[in-house]
């Protein structure tokens, strides 16, 4: 599991909360935590914002599942 989807799951957000918090297509941030699209670099932006999270982590893998 990526952080990202990690710290989205730990504060109760589905991924169309999160996706319009960080101003990115659903379809992008699906792509992104199933790991089938490689973020740019405003997409980790975004998402670190609104996750409140550092944009050098968002995309490690983490345990559990």
């Amino acid at each position: 599991m990526l952080v990202v989807r990690k710290e989205r799951l730990k504060k109760g957000w589905t991924m169309k909360k999160l996706s319009e918090k960080a101003g990115i297509p659903y379809t992008t941030l699906s792509a992104l935590e199933t790991g089938k699209a490689y973020p740019w670099p405003k997409h980790k932006k975004a998402l670190a914002k609104a996750l409140q999270v550092k944009t050098d982590r968002l995309f490690e893998e983490v345990g559990g599942e």
